[in-house]
């Protein structure tokens, strides 16, 4: 599927005399893809069901239940009724994790337009799906906490458990100053926002993802760290 991904995308950015045409459905199709497969590593794992993956057009309305993304894509823990003028009225029988197209085209047009200029490429993009599904798999852990015995939600006082990710040429009280130092300036930009703690937590989930692949560790085991 991924060679077929790949081939399909270098066709819809193949130039000839006229501007390159790019067919922003296959990069939803890699999003969508992305989600599905970090959400199966990490709750097939400890024997939970998949999320389902939703398609609709646009995203409008800010007071929405579930938790957003930018208004890119939104994890719904809930049952909701879905007017979209480009599928049939739908009700979701589960949670579900929802791509806003329009949304999500608009930023892919502003990125790839922007392309010699600032150097984005399917690389960068494919490493933000990467973050996006990890951030959604978090937001599904959180919303069933009683999954998951041993999860809390990351906060300043657990900076010290994540030391070891980030410490440098041994320096443990400079890393740790460090961390803090980024954790303070985090709550004060989210402080303000909706579920602006549950954010900071998305935050620092993705910082250890990073980090830990960074360093070399597989895969599997860096996905571990959305659950716990």
């Amino acid at each position: 599927m991924k060679e077929e991904v790949r081939h399909a995308r270098s066709v819809a950015m193949e130039t000839n005399d006229q501007a390159p045409s790019i067919d922003y459905g296959v990069y939803l199709m890699d999003l969508t893809h992305q989600i599905r497969a970090v959400d199966a590593m990490v709750f097939q794992s400890v024997g939970r069901s998949t999320c389902g993956v939703l398609l609709l057009n646009e995203f409008s309305d800010k007071n929405m239940p579930g938790n957003h993304i930018g208004n890119l894509v939104t994890f719904m823990g809930e049952i909701m009724l879905f007017n979209d003028p480009t599928v049939l009225t739908l009700s979701t029988k589960q949670e579900s994790y929802i791509i806003w197209k329009s949304n999500l085209i608009r930023r892919l047009k502003y990125i790839l337009e922007g392309f010699s200029l600032s150097g984005v490429g399917d690389k960068e993009i494919s490493e933000s799906w990467f973050m996006i599904a990890v951030a959604l798999a978090r937001l599904r852990v959180l919303f069933h906490l009683d999954w998951f015995k041993n999860v809390r939600q990351r906060d300043r006082k657990s900076l010290p458990l994540y030391r070891d990710f980030f410490v440098e040429n041994g320096d443990e009280i400079g890393t740790l100053r460090k961390l803090f130092g980024e954790f303070d300036s985090i709550i004060a930009e989210m402080r303000t926002q909706k579920d602006g703690h549950i954010s900071i937590d998305v935050y620092w989930t993705l910082r250890l993802v990073a980090q830990a692949l960074e360093r070399g560790m597989p895969l599997q085991e860096a996905l571990m760290l959305v659950t716990t």
